[in-house]
């Protein structure tokens, strides 16, 4: 944890878990928008009652999330337990799908 994340309040975690939420929904569809609007508060604050899944959500917003206008193509999210439960979430049959990430993403 950082003294950024110490600066958090509740709202602030909860407005970057709608941001990897909708992170995972762009890399899985081909829609440039977000979840349905009935899973998303669900998934949130799934995200942010869990103290692992917080961390991973924190370290996510300080490693990959672009705050400035850049020439790279934004990182991947990895392939992680955070990543499989939004993913689960959004895509119960999971099990049964296999979403296509780009070569040399974290799968």
């Amino acid at each position: 944890m950082t003294e950024r994340d110490d600066d958090l309040d509740a709202q602030d975690i909860r407005l970057i878990a709608g941001d990897y939420i909708d992170e995972v929904y762009r890399e899985i569809t081909t829609e440039n928008g977000s979840a349905d609007t009935g899973v998303h508060p669900q998934l949130v604050e799934r995200l942010c009652a869990d103290p692992e899944l917080r961390q991973r959500l924190l370290a996510w917003d300080r490693m990959f999330r672009q705050t400035e206008a850049t020439v790279t193509a934004p990182a991947v999210v990895p392939d992680d337990e955070l990543y499989r439960t939004v993913l689960g979430f959004l895509h119960p049959n999971t099990d049964r799908v296999q979403f296509h990430r780009s070569p040399g993403s974290s799968s």
